[in-house]
């Protein structure tokens, strides 16, 4: 069939569509397989079946010989509904799909189909070496395509155009300049493939770094005749990582950044205090290193900049948070663009911050720009989408707005059941904060059925997870304490209290906002304990309940005082708690005092129509009305 057109075009290779061809040979099945592959791990063919049958066969020879396809990881971006199915049929959501195609496995394909032949696999055995050394971790054959094989592909689509401006110049330019010039390019298309060499040399030196580091450092300390029987835990392995790792890569830093950034991720998992602090040296060492080598516009430095500030929200250090997260923004934005999942996902970091840092309008304005964003390039039931959806939810409730926030929680938790069974961790944790958030909302809206369901479930998934000791379990704890609480059951909400008071001064500190939470719900389990008693007539009892409430509420006051600020909604919640113990007990001036301030630092950080605001102005009605009364009397016994 010389000089017939003969094949599938979306599978064939650019010298069979020549026709003229007459040495094909088995690099031209190796680019069909490399279609192949681009189809099985995208669902889609490389070029679009309408775009390519469109017009003539011309055309067809045209875009196979000339176009190039896109990149697998790019591919899926912009087809909306149908990439998030082909993602659901690999049984992974769309982002980790594109982030498992991004970089080497992308690369195998596209070596496949180059253009060049003579730069593709040179036998389907090749190709094959080369998956098997992505499933093993080794080097690859395949990298990315250099500048000079992208100008001579240029080149040979235009080279007509190339010939006659090439002829122009020999008659307008003297010849030792033209010579001059081509030694100019020829010395800069070495340096390229020098530089392209250099970095493949580096990449597989630091593969095999990496693993002697794990195998011969790190795996045979965790032998039993080296352990003598001790039990091996996550912590010790990582201890272990952390000691080796010293002085190991003098001579490679780039690859001692990569180590310290996952000891750094995995320690900040763990939760503890002193998990966070051993984290925030990896990391710092790690940021130190990479913007010493990479500079502070690199996917790297900013992963570990990203990171380090979610170490510091943990640590309840939300200024130095904020910082990292507006540098990862900024960066991000000027090198990717505003729609880039990595933009989007350093948005809801910075986002976060401002609402621990009581800065919800901020935060409000970043959610209502990045939602659209997310809903179109992601998806509506994306898990990040839902991330986005869960923590307006939050913003809303925190603003007092309970209508709102009830609708975005339940876009959420409809979703749940898919999230939990996620194999990507970070679902799991904001599944949990949204079902903790939608559990606070239910408190307020006093639909405590509901709200316990919500805690007991959040706090058996979170224990058998991460463990009692983690920050996230706590705050499920503390959400079971309040319930138990509110509901009048006071001996289960002091079992959880008191446990999770426990662990949280013992793992995190006295002055993480967790354990300052833990304070602040049993300074309320105190509080109602005392009105029960009081209503029963049991004053004596009644009024030792509320001692301890003032004890919890007042050491609560001054720690979220000097963590948060002295306007922050989480203090003025306390202050107000506080100012409601000194009125039960007769304290009425100190009562007045306090809620006079609170309402004045509520009426400016909440705006008058606020719930909370309006709570606090009926309570300083109520006790200036006392006051007066006993004026009123006073001044009537005087008579």
């Amino acid at each position: 069939e010389q000089g017939q057109f003969v094949g599938t075009p979306e599978y064939m290779s650019p010298e069979q569509a020549e026709m003229g061809q007459q040495d094909i040979d088995t690099r031209s099945d190796v680019y069909s397989l490399g279609v192949v592959l681009y189809e099985l791990l995208t669902g889609t063919l490389p070029f679009d079946t309408e775009t390519l049958r469109e017009g003539s066969i011309e055309n067809i020879k045209r875009i196979i010989r000339e176009q190039d396809p896109k990149r697998p990881s790019t591919r899926l971006t912009g087809m909306g509904e149908e990439a998030r199915k082909i993602a659901e049929n690999r049984n992974i959501d769309l982002t980790n799909l594109k982030r498992r195609l991004n970089r080497e496995l992308e690369w195998i394909p596209l070596k496949a189909m180059r253009k060049d032949r003579t730069r593709r696999y040179r036998s389907a055995s090749e190709f094959a070496d080369d998956i098997r050394n992505y499933l093993n971790g080794r080097p690859l054959i395949a990298g990315p395509e250099s500048t000079v094989y992208r100008l001579r592909k240029f080149a040979r689509r235009n080279s007509k155009l190339l010939t006659a401006v090439a002829t122009v110049l020999v008659v307008l330019i003297a010849g030792i300049i033209v010579s001059t010039n081509f030694a100019i390019r020829a010395a800069h298309a070495r340096k390229e493939a020098e530089a392209a060499q250099l970095k493949a040399e580096q990449e597989a030196k630091a593969a095999q770094a990496i693993s002697d580091f794990l195998r011969t450092d790190l795996l045979e300390s965790m032998d039993p005749y080296v352990t003598q029987g001790q039990e091996v835990t996550v912590r010790s392995f990582l201890d272990a990582a952390s000691r080796k790792l010293e002085g190991k890569f003098k001579n490679e830093p780039l690859v001692e950044a990569l180590i310290r950034y996952t000891l750094g991720k995995t320690y900040r998992n763990l939760g503890t205090y002193d998990d966070l602090e051993r984290a925030e040296r990896h990391l710092l060492r790690a940021i130190t290193l990479q913007l010493d080598n990479l500079g502070d516009k690199n996917v790297d430095t900013l992963n570990s900049m990203e990171l380090l500030g979610s170490v510091y929200i943990r640590m309840g250090r939300y200024p130095e948070a904020q910082t990292y997260f507006m540098q990862t923004v900024s960066a991000r934005t000027e090198t990717l663009g505003p729609n880039e999942p990595d933009t989007l996902y350093a948005m809801n970091e910075l986002a976060v911050s401002y609402i621990y840092r009581g800065r919800y309008d901020m935060a409000e304005n970043i959610y209502l720009k990045a939602l659209p964003i997310s809903r179109s390039v992601l998806g509506e039931n994306n898990d990040f989408t839902l991330l986005l959806t869960g923590n307006l939810a939050d913003v809303y409730r925190f603003q007092g707005r309970y209508q709102e926030a009830g609708k975005e929680y339940v876009k959420v938790q409809q979703n749940a059941g898919t999230l939990w069974t996620n194999d990507n961790p970070d679902t799991f944790y904001y599944t949990l904060y949204s079902m903790n958030g939608l559990g606070m909302l239910y408190i307020i809206e006093k639909k405590y059925n509901d709200a316990y369901l919500l805690f007991n479930e959040a706090y058996s998934r979170s224990s058998s997870v991460l463990g009692d000791e983690h920050p996230d379990t706590l705050y499920s704890m503390n959400g079971l304490g309040l319930v138990y609480t509110a509901t009048g059951d006071y001996s289960n909400a002091n079992l959880y209290l008191e446990r999770a008071l426990t662990i949280g001064r013992d793992k995190l500190g006295e002055d993480n906002p967790t354990t300052l939470t833990t304070l602040q719900c049993f300074g309320w389990l105190e509080y109602n304990l005392g009105n029960s008693k009081h209503s029963e007539g049991n004053d004596e009892e009644a009024n030792e309940d509320y001692d301890k409430a003032e004890g919890y509420l007042t050491d609560a006051l001054l720690g979220r005082q000097r963590v948060l600020g002295l306007d922050h909604p989480a203090t003025l919640e306390t202050q107000f708690g506080l100012a409601l113990v000194y009125k039960a007990t007769g304290k009425y001036t100190l009562a007045e005092q306090m809620l006079k301030d609170t309402l004045k630092s509520r009426t400016q950080q909440l705006g008058a129509q606020h719930p909370d605001t309006i709570k606090t102005q009926e309570e300083f009605n109520d006790v200036e009305n006392i006051l007066q009364n006993q004026q009123a009397d006073v001044s009537t016994d005087d008579s």
